[in-house]
């Protein structure tokens, strides 16, 4: 694995993970999560060479998070940067068109080359040896190189068309269906990137990228039941598969997010009753156990986790109504019949009933679950958001006056 001083070969971080060197560390951070759920679908591969090309891009991206986001490392990698961007082409990096003039260099000899800068992350020489190997070859294989290229460096629409081509050159092989169903999908075609997944499900019926692919488009279009019914039976069958355990994990955590009966329509979600509290536990405790390789998920999941329970834990409220004065006067009825049982000790115990009849109701309504008090507000939140509504309405009705 390269490191910040391991001077060849060198590695331009920047162009693998797609910002400019004068990112931000935010930045940075988010491309890096961006490349690696894009890189971490292509570890299943039914193709050994493209699954060990993944694998090999996501030990470069772990490095790339390692060197730019600390700043030290990152502008000791930068004085590199600044030498090998001043310096010319780096070794192995030689125009396309070297091989060609007294002519073209044999096919393999070709392929080599690109997968060589694919393996550096140098998209730039890649795509100069694709762009001329797709006009002297016209091969499935130059095609699927050339629409990978495309797409390292989000030219999604090119690299459609480059996908079509390779399949159209070799359509039994399903992992060029796969680059062009990764590339329709992210290009927003979902309908031909589903047909396209359909597909590598029936040429490589052993392989789970197929139906997840499937599962993600369902799921990125509201339709997270049919999804799931994808997912269950392939956890199932490939549920040491990291991209089927991270996909059903957050399949089933959305799933928990939608229990609670009272949503609104911004985002806000409020458990209501104890029952919630457990069909979410259980959701969200079977996407925990999912074997996916994502830290963040998982502790996101905890999280999730963690704050559903909390809904158990009892909290004291003043207000034990939504109406002022009846809070107002149970808490008088309490205090008043407390001291009356007080004074008339020893007396009658009539009053001293009384006072923890009224004190425990008190009590009960006061020191509750997180949950029950959510429960008991739930008018009080309706009839507040109907106001709101009213006054954004007469708002701008002012404002067409």
């Amino acid at each position: 694995m390269d490191d910040a001083s391991s001077p060849d070969p060198f590695v331009d971080y920047y162009q693998l993970i797609g910002v400019g060197p004068t990112a931000s560390a935010e930045e940075i951070d988010k491309a890096i999560k961006d490349r690696r759920r894009k890189v971490r679908k292509q570890t299943g591969s039914p193709i050994l060479e493209k699954r060990q090309q993944a694998e090999q891009t996501m030990g470069r991206l772990a490095t790339a998070q390692k060197i730019l986001l600390d700043p030290q490392a990152r502008a000791d990698y930068d004085e590199r940067y600044r030498i090998h961007r001043g310096g010319g082409p780096s070794e192995g990096s030689a125009p396309a068109d070297a091989s060609s003039g007294s002519g073209a260099a044999p096919v393999g000899d070709v392929v080599r080359r690109i997968r060589a800068a694919l393996d550096q992350a140098d998209f730039r020489t890649a795509g100069v040896l694709t762009a001329e190997a797709v006009r002297t070859y016209d091969t499935a294989e130059v095609w699927g190189l050339h629409a990978q290229v495309l797409s390292a460096v989000n030219q999604h629409i090119n690299a459609v068309e480059a996908g079509r081509k390779a399949v159209d050159r070799d359509p039994g092989n399903p992992d060029y269906h796969y680059q062009l169903a990764l590339d329709l999908s992210a290009a927003g075609n979902n309908v031909a990137a589903m047909d396209a997944y359909e597909a590598v499900v029936r040429l490589a019926p052993d392989n789970p990228l197929g139906q997840v692919g499937r599962a993600q488009l369902l799921w990125s279009v509201g339709e997270e039941e049919a999804a799931l019914e994808i997912l269950e039976p392939l956890s199932r069958r490939f549920g040491e598969h990291p991209l089927v355990a991270e996909l059903y994990a957050l399949a089933l955590a959305s799933k928990a997010d939608k229990v609670p009966s009272e949503r609104y329509s911004d985002g806000n979600t409020y458990i209501t009753s104890d029952a919630e509290i457990t069909q979410m536990s259980d959701l969200l405790q079977r996407a925990i156990r999912q074997p996916f390789d994502d830290p963040e998920l998982r502790e996101s999941l905890e999280e999730m986790h963690r704050e559903v329970l909390a809904h158990r834990d009892r909290k004291f409220v003043f207000f034990l109504f939504t109406s002022v004065r009846w809070t107002f006067a149970w808490w008088l009825a309490a205090w008043i019949s407390t001291v009356t049982a007080v004074a008339t000790i020893g007396l009658t115990a009539d009053w001293l009933l009384i006072a923890l009849c009224v004190d425990g109701l008190v009590f009960w309504r006061a020191y509750a679950p997180r949950w029950r008090h959510n429960k008991r507000r739930r008018n009080a939140r309706i009839e507040h958001r109907i106001m709101q509504s009213r006054l954004e309405q007469l708002r701008r009705e002012l404002g067409q006056l």
